[in-house]
């Protein structure tokens, strides 16, 4: 049985693996390889069909990821330029 694996931490995906399992398995099954715990995310009939699923979810995860970092990094300069504002409008008024 060819599986996706998922590795959660929170709801952030930590990472994404290819696996071949002796066994039946079902979707939210939690494995343990190696000490790591991952969740099967994807089951299908062959390897391509597998990594084009994990590759979208790890993109989706990066686009989320990227979006969040924009709206902090927008927050961050809003402030700057606000203090480099008010320090110039207080030198100018003096």
């Amino acid at each position: 049985m060819k599986l996706g694996l998922v590795r959660m931490s929170g709801e952030k995906v930590v990472g994404v693996q290819y696996f071949e399992s002796k066994f039946n398995r079902e979707l939210g099954e939690t494995l343990r390889i190696n000490g790591v715990e991952w969740i099967v995310g994807v089951i299908a009939e062959d390897r391509n069909s597998i990594i084009k699923v994990l590759n979208e979810i790890v993109r989706v995860q990066n686009s989320i990821v990227r979006k969040k970092q924009r709206e902090l990094d927008r927050k961050i300069n809003h402030q700057i330029n606000q203090m480099f504002l008010d320090a110039y409008q207080s030198v100018i008024n003096k």
